[in-house]
């Protein structure tokens, strides 16, 4: 790509501090029924969950864009919690080039420890319950 055609492309898409702004005019508009996202400079919007993630829509943002965009954003981490697997996993060590230098992944009712900046031990045995 050239350095034109890549400043086209970031120049297009939005700023954190503009999606801030519209999703928290669209949450007092809309009552908190939709919930605005923000990847890879795009809003995504999407009904409030009513427990079922089944869809490939989520699948795919879910697993494969939000570790990356939330990784390259610097959030110190980020759980998955997969009900068709069974499974959480928990990305850490954020970096800006790649999304996530590290993942663990432990199957329902492991314990898992969350390092600083939670510093806690999940117990996920409950999670067990939430499986269809």
């Amino acid at each position: 790509m050239t350095v034109m055609a890549e400043r086209a492309v970031q120049s297009s898409q939005m700023s954190v501090e503009e999606f801030e702004r519209i999703a928290a005019f669209a949450a007092k508009e809309t009552d908190d029924a939709v919930r605005f996202e923000f990847i890879n400079g795009r809003i995504g919007v999407k009904k409030v969950a009513d427990g079922d993630h089944n869809n490939s829509d989520t699948d795919q943002r879910d697993r494969q864009e939000k570790p990356v965009a939330y990784g390259a954003a610097g959030i110190p981490l980020y759980m998955l919690i997969d009900r068709d697997a069974c499974t959480v996993t928990l990305y850490g060590d954020p970096d800006a080039g790649v999304g996530y230098r590290s993942s663990r992944k432990e199957p329902f009712g492991a314990r898992l420890l969350l390092p600083e900046p939670l510093g806690i031990e999940l117990d996920t045995e409950k999670l067990k319950q939430y499986v269809d």
